[in-house]
């Protein structure tokens, strides 16, 4: 699988750091945890959309904001099973919980907003050992397995 790398130091980044902090703040969460779930589910990519059919992962990484809506409305006629944005909000997973559209997702304001509220959750459900992995997972295993790459995301980024 191929990821496109970039670099969170740019200046179109600064806009995304402030918001990373304003939503991790008064959740208590660190934004170093934040930014490593991030990377791990998006390659910090914004517009990212990832999309599971029939046992088969696919990513996708629309360059503008249009043909992510469009790309979008076509994985959502084929399933509901579409993680969106940054945080790869899951569409299956918490549709009925939110009062958005799955196009609202795609702001990056919104999506750190709900992404950040649900690691917080999974943190105060599990501790902060599984519910780093209870943020991908209800499933032991691959809890401890994306716990693992986001360790290595943010092991990575201290690295730079």
């Amino acid at each position: 699988m191929v990821y496109l790398m970039v670099c969170l130091s740019s200046p179109v980044w600064a806009g995304v750091h402030a918001a990373i902090e304003r939503h991790c703040t008064p959740l208590g969460l660190v934004p170093e945890v934040v930014r490593g779930v991030i990377e791990t589910e998006s390659s910090s990519q914004a517009l990212a959309l990832g999309v599971q059919v029939r046992g088969v992962h696919r990513s996708y990484f629309p360059r503008h904001l249009v043909y992510a809506q469009a790309l979008l409305d076509r994985l959502l006629a084929l399933t509901d099973n579409v993680g969106i944005g940054l945080m790869q909000v899951n569409w299956r997973a918490w549709k009925d919980r939110l009062d958005l559209s799955p196009h609202d997702l795609l702001d990056v304001d919104v999506n750190l907003r709900v992404g950040c509220h649900i690691l917080q959750q999974a943190l105060l459900r599990h501790g902060v050992k599984t519910g780093i992995g209870a943020y991908h997972s209800p499933t032991p295993w691959r809890q401890r397995a994306y716990s693992r790459r986001v360790q290595g995301a943010i092991g990575h980024r201290k690295g730079r």
